[in-house]
């Protein structure tokens, strides 16, 4: 009779197994799953090309302040293309800029310490003025000096943009300055002898707030130029230019 009992607790034992078993596996496929994979995504760049040449190098000779025969310029063609929503922004600026006083070949004592040279920037041909395209605005009279900048332009953006899309050349003109007076007896007050003896000096009213140049600071001028590059950059709009 016990042994009856017993077999039925593990008959009953087995079944209640089973039973937990089957609760199990149909819990497991109560669970839901859905998955889909979405289209092709892409990642690509924008298109940027920016582009300058210089046409030969300038040079001054035999000049005096304010004379014709004293202008020198180059020739710088731009070209470039973008597809970046803000456009492209470009500069000329003058670097490298070496004045008399920075060779050692004179001693400087002129009012300003170096010969004026004014810089000009035009547009001589292209579409670098055409608003579809791009702008540019030359400055004139310019006090050459490093970093002074020689002219500003835009590249306006193209869903479809180019190489060429900006293509044009700018001449850059440098000038001696006619605001020079060349002496070596300079005095403000003329009732004051200059500083080697003369009694002759040379007064403001000849001056006329021109800048004073010695003469031998004018004739090293000869072998002694005053030089400078011109630096293209280009950026994009609302960039930073490299300092």
């Amino acid at each position: 009779m016990d042994n009856s009992k017993q077999s039925k607790q593990v008959l009953l034992s087995v079944i209640g197994v089973a039973i937990l078993v089957v609760a199990v596996v149909g819990v497991s496929f109560a669970f839901f799953n859905y998955t889909r994979t979405g289209a092709q995504n892409q990642v690509s760049t924008g298109f940027i090309k920016f582009n300058s040449s210089q046409t030969g190098a300038m040079a001054i000779t035999n000049a005096f302040p304010g004379e014709v025969s004293g202008t020198s310029s180059v020739d710088i063609s731009i070209n470039g293309g973008t597809s970046y929503s803000g456009g492209l922004d470009y500069q000329l600026k003058a670097v490298d800029v070496k004045f008399l006083n920075d060779t050692g070949a004179s001693t400087y004592t002129g009012t300003n310490g170096q010969v004026p040279v004014k810089v000009t920037t035009t547009v001589k041909s292209g579409n670098l003025n055409n608003n579809t395209d791009g702008t540019f605005t030359g400055n004139a009279n310019v006090t050459l000096a490093e970093n002074a900048i020689l002219g500003t332009g835009t590249i306006v953006t193209k869903a479809n943009a180019t190489a060429n899309d900006v293509s044009g050349v700018v001449t850059v003109s440098a000038i001696i300055d006619t605001n020079v007076a060349i002496t070596d007896t300079y005095v403000s007050d003329p009732n004051v002898a200059p500083t080697d003896g003369s009694t002759n000096g040379t007064t403001d009213a000849w001056r006329n707030g021109r800048t004073i140049v010695l003469t031998d600071t004018w004739n090293a001028l000869q072998t002694n130029p005053i030089v400078f590059k011109v630096r293209v950059e280009s950026i994009e709009h609302g960039g930073r230019y490299v300092s």
